[in-house]
């Protein structure tokens, strides 16, 4: 059985390498909208990996809120790569800045004023799956949607 840390370095390395082919993509063809933030914001969720692989060395605090704090701003920029790929209306940042504040807010307050680790699990489960449900609506086909892959 893997330990957490292989687990955790494996996402890391694998994001990193997704980042590395969707950015050569991105080279060769900028005509395909959303390539550039896939490769982006898989880069966030290989660095929030390593926060969370630094544990061990650093404070809990700073492992804690960063990892959640770059895993939240990649998956962002992922869903916005969503978004305009299928060349959907962006969510406004305000909105997104106000929720990634609250979410570090939280974290922090339960890595540090009441350790919580249940609650902190819950909390960052709760945004991936947001941002996964999010963006299966974002790629959800509809009339009139063009396919890239049809060309």
């Amino acid at each position: 059985m893997f330990d957490p840390f292989t687990l955790v370095f494996t996402v890391a390395i694998t994001h990193l390498l997704t980042s590395a082919v969707l950015g050569a993509a991105w080279y060769v063809d900028r005509s395909v909208p959303g390539i550039g933030e896939w490769a982006a914001g898989r880069q966030f969720v290989a660095l929030s990996m390593v926060f969370f692989m630094l544990r061990p060395v650093v404070p809990l605090v700073v492992s804690t809120v960063l990892g959640n704090g770059f895993l939240f701003v990649g998956l962002y920029i992922i869903l916005r790569g969503n978004q305009k790929f299928m060349n959907r209306r962006l969510f406004p940042l305000v909105p997104v800045i106000l929720v990634a504040v609250l979410l570090m807010v939280a974290v922090a307050y339960w890595t540090v004023i009441e350790q919580n680790y249940p609650m902190r699990v819950a909390l960052s489960s709760a945004m991936i799956l947001s941002f996964y449900v999010i963006s299966f609506g974002a790629l959800w086909p509809r009339d009139g949607d063009e396919s890239f892959f049809c060309r």
